[in-house]
């Protein structure tokens, strides 16, 4: 099979995506299973992010994940994305005064499409848990406000139903078994392993 598969983790900050990312990894490693994992965009963005993200910094997060995400996909079969681009939408709208149901900002508007159309390229999306007793991690410059954690993943719940996105579940007490099914998925999927 040559058709390509793409996976992408998504929801609020300090709940696990890149661990399970790496668990998926170690798995596809060990059965020599090429892919390739397009990492969270936040960390290089060279504008505001979290409870300063803008439009612009939205912008820039989503157009160089796309960018990224297709150059994956000309390396290898299988793409991991650590966050889909819908993710800098609940961020934005944690900080912004927008009107939801407004199309009257032309770089809201154009931002809005874009995500509408490119999130349907991700074949699966798993969706995150916040646990509130796992506290947020002090890496990676977080935000440590579990508060804030948490509208987020308030957010991230309304930003999967205002573009209609289908998701599987990922939390604490099921990711061993979500690595295995994906792992599997893969192999049964037969997604090309010998690309040149």
């Amino acid at each position: 099979m040559s058709q390509s598969l793409k996976v992408a983790v998504s929801g609020s900050h300090s709940t696990d995506k890149s661990s399970f990312l790496r668990l998926v990894k170690q798995h596809l490693d060990t059965r020599n299973i090429q892919h390739t994992i397009v990492a969270d965009m936040a960390t290089r963005c060279p504008f505001p992010i979290l409870k300063q993200q803008t439009i612009e910094s939205s912008l820039w997060m989503i157009s160089t994940s796309v960018a990224e995400e297709i150059a994956a996909l000309n390396k290898t079969d299988i793409v991991l994305v650590d966050r889909p681009i819908i993710d800098t939408w609940a961020y934005l709208m944690a900080v912004t005064s927008y009107d939801l149901s407004s199309d009257s900002n032309a770089a809201l508007a154009t931002y809005e499409c874009i995500i509408q159309n490119w999130i349907r390229t991700y074949d699966i999306i798993y969706r995150t848990q916040i646990d509130e007793t796992i506290p947020v991690e002090d890496n990676k410059g977080r935000d440590l406000d579990a508060s804030y954690r948490s509208l987020i993943g308030s957010l991230m719940d309304s930003a999967y139903i205002k573009f209609e996105v289908s998701t599987r579940l990922l939390n604490a007490l099921n990711v061993q078994q979500e690595v295995d099914w994906l792992v599997n998925y893969i192999v049964k999927e037969g997604v090309d392993r010998d690309r040149p």
